[in-house]
């Protein structure tokens, strides 16, 4: 029989800061089970993580745990080699075919609260308040309406492949972050917050969800969110970072998405400037924080440099931005779809995600909200597809596609990156992604190419 390495342990959670790696609680707090799950062996025409492809035909060993939260990897490698390894007539063997067996996917910035609204149209002519307006109209505010979509956006992930996600939580409320915990997904949820000008009762009400929570468990960590530099200020910024400091935890924004952001913060005008006096919040103490002819970057440049930060987006990024994010260690969750959505590359010219990676600045991908999705592509939530509209139009290596999909997701996250690579020891999962038969291109190249969905590969008889 195999004898590899022994069952893991409770795993301890990093987290990363502005300068310092350090380790804060338990990932896993549950009574080891009696005795391990089956072995499962699974051959496939191409194992490949970030690296490129590993083996073709290729095969991995891998002991899923009775909860479908993540697995032990035991071998990954070429197929005659690891079979030779695993000789026991109790292990569980599964042929993939014509598939690429991958780690699973790391959605870095999405919004599962809003998966029940479903997707909207947009388009340039549209006037951006009359939108953002009927957005919030039907997003969840009961909690079990917000219970349902949490919990249908969990299983879109999961048709997605997705195994960890930077979910938003939109709402006043831990309800979405109880359903994270209690799905097989991992990841950080985090608790977004509003407030202009000296605004702070928003920071007043997530002090109080915080003391009502653990920080970390079941693999789902609590972050703040100050929503984006048009809808906070900074004396919300520098609570939320205060707050961070003090707790260890991580926190995100959106930053940089749009030229009506860059209208607003640089001139004091535009329809953002619209919308906040239509609901009232453009007073004199908001005004005073725009209009300063500053990008959104530097706006929020010297929160930026106390922590490291998860910005979504930065679809509006000059060279003097992204030396402003590579000098603060800022890590970038970039949403194609969502961007062109919402037509900011006609806008705002080509997004400079490469640019980004030259600078040293980790760039994951993100999903954002259902509302942005393509009919024909709602019924699933991944960021695969994320992955292959970037292979479309800019022909993005594919090693560089899977980083930003997997072990730069992880990163963004605070995540370790070697649970999303095919190597011994604890994996957060793998997905199957059928190839074409006929292919003769590289597995990776064949993968974006497909239109096949991902698979998770769980063990059915203990998942979830």
């Amino acid at each position: 029989m195999y004898r590899g390495a022994s069952r893991r342990k409770a795993r301890a959670y990093p987290t990363a800061t502005s300068g310092a790696s350090t380790t804060q609680g338990v990932l896993r707090t549950r009574a080891a089970p009696a005795m391990n799950p089956p072995l499962t062996l699974y051959f496939a025409h191409a194992i490949a993580d970030d690296r490129g492809t590993i083996a073709s035909p290729g095969a991995v060993l891998i002991r899923h745990d009775r909860d479908g939260l993540g697995a032990e990897l035991m071998e990954a490698g070429d197929r005659d080699r690891v079979e030779s390894l695993a000789t026991s007539e109790s292990i569980r063997r599964c042929d993939r075919g014509d598939a690429l067996i991958s780690p699973g996917f790391v959605n870095a910035h999405t919004h599962l609260d809003l998966t029940c609204v479903g997707p909207r149209p947009y388009s340039p002519e549209m006037d951006f308040a009359d939108w953002l307006a009927d957005v919030r109209r039907r997003r969840p505010v009961e909690d079990s309406a917000i219970s349902a979509s949490v919990r249908r956006g969990i299983e879109l992930s999961r048709h997605g492949g997705v195994v960890a996600v930077g979910d938003i939580v939109g709402a006043l409320s831990l309800v979405p972050v109880q359903e994270l915990r209690s799905s097989p997904l991992i990841g950080n949820s985090f608790l977004e917050c509003f407030g202009l000008g000296d605004g702070l009762t928003s920071a007043t009400q997530i002090e109080g969800l915080l003391r009502a929570t653990a920080f970390t468990e079941h693999g789902v960590r609590i972050g703040l969110q100050p929503h984006a530099p048009y809808s906070a200020g900074k004396a919300l910024y520098e609570r939320v970072a205060s707050l961070a400091a003090e707790h260890d935890l991580p926190v995100t924004t959106h930053l940089a998405e749009s030229m009506n952001e860059r209208r607003l913060i640089e001139a004091g005008e535009g329809p953002l400037r619209d919308f906040l006096e239509s609901i009232s919040l453009w007073t004199p103490a908001t005004a005073a924080e725009f209009g300063l002819h500053r990008s959104p970057v530097q706006h929020v440049r010297d929160v930026l440099l106390k922590r490291r930060w998860l910005a979504a987006h930065l679809n509006d990024c000059s060279d003097g931005d992204i030396d402003v994010l590579a000098s603060s260690g800022t890590v970038i969750a970039y949403c194609p779809r969502a961007s062109a959505y919402f037509f900011h590359e006609q806008s705002l010219g080509a997004h400079r995600y490469r640019d980004m990676m030259n600078a040293g600045i980790t760039v994951a991908l993100g999903t954002d909200s259902i509302i942005g999705f393509p009919e024909a592509e709602a019924d699933r939530m991944s960021v695969l597809d994320e992955m292959r509209a970037l292979w479309r139009r800019d022909q993005t290596p594919p090693h560089m596609l899977w980083r930003m999909a997997t072990t730069a997701g992880a990163e963004a996250l605070g995540l370790p990156p070697e649970w999303f690579r095919l190597s011994t020891g604890h994996c957060a999962g793998l997905v199957s992604i059928d190839l074409d038969a006929n292919s003769r291109k590289d597995p990776l190249e064949a993968a974006l190419d497909s239109s096949n969905q991902p698979r998770l590969l769980t063990n059915e008889s203990h998942s979830r």
